[in-house]
C-alpha cells in the first residue's frame, strides 16, 4: 500500500476528521517520512501534534519502508 493511500485511510481510522494530512517528503534511505498536518479541532482544544504518536504507529504498520515519522504543520 503507498503512502499517500494509507495517510487517506488514517483520517478516518484515527478519527482525525478536522485535520489534513499530506505527505512532504519520504527518504528511502533513512525511513523518515514528513507528515504535513493541519487544521484544528473545532469542538475541543486538541492539536494536531496531540495524534502524531498514533498516526506513526498506523503508518509504520502498514508500510515497513517507514522507520520514522515527522509531523510538520
Amino acid at each position: 500500500m503507498s503512502i499517500a493511500a494509507v495517510l487517506a485511510d488514517a483520517t478516518p481510522l484515527l478519527r482525525i476528521d478536522h485535520c489534513r494530512l499530506e505527505l512532504a517528503e519520504f527518504v528511502p534511505a533513512s525511513g523518515r517520512l514528513t507528515v504535513r498536518m493541519d487544521g484544528t479541532c473545532p469542538d475541543c482544544a486538541g492539536s494536531p501534534a496531540m495524534f502524531a504518536t498514533a498516526l506513526e504507529a498506523h503508518v509504520r504498520q502498514r508500510v515497513p519502508e517507514v522507520r520514522q515519522v515527522v509531523i510538520s504543520d
